[in-house]
């Protein structure tokens, strides 16, 4: 975008700086960083597209970011708008296969799954409860105060793209301000949905990275106007100074996102221990565990706490139903909790299960390192049949 590469390089390891500040969530097996691969992806194809050949390319690819998170097709408007405005032939093809794509597989899957695809990944989501504290904490404590100097160099950016801009409407740095909105404001949203973790910042953060190295770029390059070389080298030190600061401010100890030898003891100690209790186990916030361990499957914990959360469903009601009497099963043989039995589960523990006197795990290990500080702990042993 520049030509600038000390800026590229900035920008770049910025972002790489935000990994801690966006929950530590880039290295794990999770849809984001995948999600957020494509929709760069699509800027990038979007900022070169002139035809509508191009146009189905840009709008494929916001496709398959909005199929591997919903997010996506929050991108995909600004920057879609963007290219109706510019470049009409583009946007009317990335409009076209956008929907085209989505609509079609969307009547598929509803179909091969009796109209749960369609509840999950459109109405169960918008049923949620909005975080109304995020409404301007988002700005506040997300972006400004982790990201002052990178806020600074963002403007910059966009002023300097803008002005740009008034000579050439259609320039392609206006195609990135148009993926930086898409960015923030995917970000922005999924602060706002209750339960939303930092993970849900990487893009507002490589939003701000991507402009920052334009502002970057323009900030190294405005005293070259000047013939004496005093204010090259007074702005020069300044900008090295500044962004130093910043990359300090968000430092952060490497050591401590990377899981130890001993929490992998640990958890393969968990996983004999599931191994040898009786019957099914239902191990509730990680049933992969149990799986590991040929104990069964069950429904995710965080998933099932989704629709718990959600407004008044078939799908909320059937399922508090089930959960009324899931652990009665005859072939569950254990529970095992990472907190206290909620009150939906409780009776049932109460009624039909021992606790057993340790815990599941004991020591220091087996924390994950980012997200909510909790491992298995509580087990439930299933009293004898009388």
């Amino acid at each position: 975008e520049t030509g600038d590469r000390a800026a590229a390089t900035f920008s770049a390891g910025l972002y790489a700086a935000t990994f801690r500040l966006a929950g530590a969530w880039a290295d794990i097996g999770r849809v984001d960083s995948l999600w957020l691969l494509l929709c760069l992806c699509a800027l990038l194809a979007a900022r070169r597209a002139s035809t509508w050949r191009h146009g189905v390319v840009v709008g494929a690819t916001f496709f398959l970011a909005s199929f591997t998170k919903q997010d996506g097709l929050i991108v995909a408007v600004p920057v879609i708008a963007w290219l109706l405005m510019t470049r009409r032939r583009a946007g009317a093809g990335a409009v076209a296969s956008l929907a085209l794509l989505l609509g079609a597989s969307t009547i598929a899957l509803n179909a091969l799954t009796h109209g749960w695809y369609g509840f999950y990944v459109f109405r169960e989501l918008l049923g949620q409860p909005l975080a109304g504290r995020e409404v301007g904490g988002f700005w506040l404590h997300d972006l400004l105060t982790p990201l002052p100097v990178v806020a600074v160099l963002a403007i910059v950016g966009c002023v300097a793209t803008l002005r740009a801009a008034r000579r050439v409407p259609s320039a392609p740095g206006t195609a990135v301000i148009a993926g930086a909105i898409g960015l923030v404001a995917a970000g922005w949203a999924g602060r706002l949905h209750s339960g939303g973790y930092a993970n849900v910042l990487m893009p507002a953060y490589a939003a701000m990275a991507l402009l920052a190295g334009i502002g970057t770029s323009w900030v190294r390059r405005r005293p070259r106007n000047h013939a004496r070389t005093g204010p090259r080298l007074t702005v020069s030190a300044c900008l090295v100074v500044a962004l130093a600061w910043q990359l300090a401010h968000i430092a952060y100890p490497v050591s401590a996102q990377i899981p130890a030898r001993a929490d992998a003891r640990a958890g393969d100690q968990f996983v004999a221990l599931v191994q040898h209790l009786p019957g099914r186990v239902v191990v509730l916030i990680h049933p992969w565990y149990a799986t590991l361990a040929g104990k069964g499957d069950f429904a995710a914990g965080a998933a099932v706490q989704d629709l718990l959360r959600s407004r008044p469903s078939g799908a909320r009601r059937a399922l508090i139903e089930d959960e009324t009497q899931a652990l009665l099963a005859p072939d569950i043989g254990a529970v095992i909790l990472d907190q206290a039995p909620d009150p939906i589960l409780r009776p049932q523990l109460d009624a039909a299960y021992t606790a057993a006197p340790g815990r599941a795990i004991v020591g220091p290990s087996f924390f994950p390192v980012t997200d909510l500080r909790l491992r298995p702990a509580f087990i439930y042993i299933r009293n004898p049949a009388r």
